[in-house]
């Protein structure tokens, strides 16, 4: 109910008077659209207005305020018979009572000088509740109908005459300005509009120095649009926005100084959206998030003393949650990091004042996860990779102090994955490496700053493999062939210190295999092997620094074979004879200092097989024997230097037979008689010291056979037998 209504009501009983007046007019008075006015007993105006044939066709009335007396006590007084002597002249002189019937407790009306009606209610104990003693005081209101409808300007006043609300009705409903006034200044404090007794357009309140305190919009009785308040001096306060008497849009909150220091959002009567809150003394923004009545989360930013945003934070039931951004004081951002509901999450990343990315983290509900990064001094880069907290590895992108990468790394799920390429400081290529899954994998090639190969490594499976290779400056390549992880072999091509090569190999899959060939430091040859699946295999050559061949050997499958020889400087030849890695038999063409051959010999097949001559150092014959498969064949004989026989022997199939005669010096000869290695027996022509024979003796196959003849040691026969 409005206001009008409410002060209509309580004031409502004054028509009754004026109605005695209206009864007591004569018939005649009612003409064709008369005017008229009606007084109280005391003669003061309470109603004007027009009468068309008895009827009324409009009607101002007037109303009075009341005295201001306890009019409660005077009640109870009357009832209890003990009114005061004032008490008595109110009632006796002032007061006029009106009964009427009614279903309820009885009620008794009293009229104080014709103004004003009220009423005591009747409750069987006292008699009334409350009687209001009206008073003929300054004039209470103003009310217009037409036809029986609320119409035009009603007015109502103080009681010291100042005017107190001034309000318009067109067909019973309110319509246009309602003006409220305060008492003391009679200045307008309010003013709303109406149209068609709802609430349409502006409210206004002013303070009572007429500054405006607020203007609200209204739409059917519903605050609709934007409303703003103000403080005491007429600046800005809040600025609100309303649909259909919701809550909708962006409200703004003003300090003294105009400045906006807190927004809130609704939409249809909901929370939404992001609310914030200026602290002016720390120059902290807090803020809220909203979505459909459901606080999301809450978050701080914070300013430098330039007023530069310095952090923004989010938090939700008291915990981080959500984006928090730093920034330097010139605005460029300084970090970013995420929370949910107060644990680390996702991305983090913090930024240099020109905007690179110069550290970033990644966390996974509080821990730390995945590959993170920070950039070092110039370009580099360090990286650890984290499984949940557990450090994974850790690698670098580094560069040289002119700002040459070192390395270009590349790291999967933080291990190594794919390409490793490293630079020298001049930019040149050094090396390109493979992994895969952290395992080394693939070729990998070593190079020198001039771009040349200088080492090769292969890996399978993180293992070594295959052959690698590394060259020294001085041209030295040293080799290694591995079979998964297990080293096979170790060789290289080596130089002298004038850059010669030493050797010159050849391997396959980690094995010698192919031609071998060593060099002198002068660039002559100085041997020829080969090799088969790591191997010697056929026949392998020595070479004096003269080019002069001075060694053979023969190798059958990695085994020693056949006849091998050295000839050492003075030209003695020594000989083995193998018969695969078992040695047959070592022989020698050995020489005397001065060159003379001491034995000419005679193999085949490692076994002695031919004639066997010795020498003596001036040259001469000294022996000769035979020899078939090894074994001593046929007659030997040895003979002394000046050619005289020193021995003879004789063999049959490696073994002694027939006779043998060694001839001393002194003329003694000495027979030993054999039948296949077995002796058969011993005999000698003997001599005395002068010479002459001291038996002259006669065997066949070494049985005594025929003349024996004795001497004495001046020739005289001494006997026969």
């Amino acid at each position: 109910m409005n206001t009008s209504s409410k002060i209509f009501m309580n004031t409502g009983l004054a028509i009754y008077p004026l109605l005695i007046v209206l009864l007591g007019i004569p018939d005649g008075l009612f003409g064709k659209k008369e005017p008229f006015i009606g007084r109280d007993r005391f003669n003061r105006q309470i109603s004007e207005g027009i009468i068309d044939k008895g009827d009324t066709v409009s009607v101002t009335y007037y109303a009075f305020h009341p005295f201001q007396f306890d009019t409660t006590k005077m009640a109870i007084n009357k009832i209890a018979g003990r009114l005061t002597k004032q008490e008595i002249d109110i009632f006796e002189n002032f007061s006029e009572v009106y009964k009427f019937a009614d279903t309820g407790p009885q009620e008794e009306l009293y009229v104080v000088q014709g103004s004003q009606i009220d009423s005591i209610f009747y409750d069987g104990l006292f008699g009334f509740k409350k009687i209001v003693i009206p008073s003929d005081a300054n004039k209470k209101f103003s009310y217009h109908y037409e036809k029986g409808r609320k119409e035009g300007e009603w007015t109502e006043w103080y009681d010291n005459e100042t005017v107190k609300k001034v309000y318009h009705y067109s067909k019973d409903l309110l319509e246009g300005s309602y003006a409220i006034h305060d008492s003391a200044t009679g200045q307008k404090v309010i003013e709303k509009m109406y149209k068609k007794d709802k609430l349409n357009g502006i409210w206004k309140e002013w303070y009572l120095d007429n500054t405006l305190k607020l203007e609200y919009a209204y739409k059917d009785d519903n605050l609709h649009g934007v409303s703003v308040d103000y403080d005491s001096t007429g600046k800005k306060d809040s600025e609100k926005k309303f649909k259909n008497g919701l809550k909708h849009g962006e409200w703004n909150f003003y300090n003294d100084d105009v400045e906006l220091v807190h927004v809130e959002i609704y939409e249809d009567d909901l929370k939404n959206g992001l609310w914030y809150t200026k602290d002016l003394v720390t120059r902290d923004i807090h803020y809220e998030e909203y979505r459909d009545d459901k606080f999301i989360v809450r978050y701080t930013e914070h300013y430098y003393p330039n007023y530069q945003l310095k952090e923004k934070y989010a938090y939700k039931d008291s915990l981080p949650h959500g984006k928090w951004i730093g920034y330097y004081k010139d605005g460029e951002t300084k970090h970013v990091k995420r929370f949910e509901d107060g644990k680390k999450q996702g991305k983090w990343q913090f930024f240099t004042k020109n905007g690179d990315v110069h550290t970033f983290e990644l966390y996974e509900n509080d821990k730390r996860n995945s590959e993170w990064y920070k950039k070092g001094e110039g370009k580099d880069i360090y990286y650890q990779f984290w499984d949940m907290d557990s450090l994974v590895s850790e690698y670098a992108d580094l560069h040289y102090p002119n700002g040459q990468l070192i390395e270009k790394i590349s790291y999967k799920e933080g291990l190594k994955n794919g390409k490793f390429t490293g630079y020298y400081q001049n930019g040149a290529k050094k090396y390109l490496k493979r992994y895969e899954d952290d395992e080394p994998e693939g070729k990998w090639q070593y190079y020198t700053m001039a771009g040349k190969t200088n080492a090769e490594e292969i890996y399978e499976g993180g293992k070594r493999n295959e052959e690698w290779f590394r060259i020294e400056e001085n041209g030295d390549t040293y080799y290694q062939y591995w079979d998964l992880d297990s080293l096979i072999s170790e060789y290289a091509d080596l130089h002298y210190p004038n850059g010669q090569l030493i050797e010159k190999i050849s391997y396959k899959k980690g094995l010698k295999d192919g031609k071998f060939t060593g060099y002198y430091e002068n660039g002559e040859v100085k041997y020829k092997k080969r090799y088969s699946e790591d191997l010697p295999d056929g026949k392998w050559d020595y070479y004096t620094a003269a080019g002069k061949k001075n060694e053979e050997q023969i190798y059958v499958e990695g085994k020693r074979n056949e006849e091998w020889y050295r000839k050492d400087e003075n030209g003695d030849t020594y000989y083995q004879y193998w018969d695969l890695d078992s040695l047959v038999s070592e022989y020698a063409d050995l020489h005397y200092s001065n060159g003379q051959l001491i034995e000419k010999i005679s193999y085949k097949k490692g076994l002695k097989d031919g004639k066997f001559t010795g020498y003596y150092p001036s040259g001469k014959v000294e022996y000769v024997k035979r020899y078939e498969e090894d074994k001593p064949m046929g007659k030997w004989k040895f003979v002394r230097e000046d050619g005289t026989t020193k021995k003879i022997e004789v063999y049959e199939t490696g073994k002694k037979n027939e006779e043998w005669i060694t001839y001393e010096k002194n003329g003694d000869v000495y027979y030993q008689f054999w039948d296949m290695d077995s002796l058969v027996s011993e005999y000698a022509d003997l001599h005395y010291p002068n010479g002459q024979l001291i038996e002259k003796i006669s065997y066949k196959n070494g049985q005594k056979n025929g003349k024996f003849t004795g001497y004495y040691e001046n020739g005289q026969k001494k006997h026969i037998r």
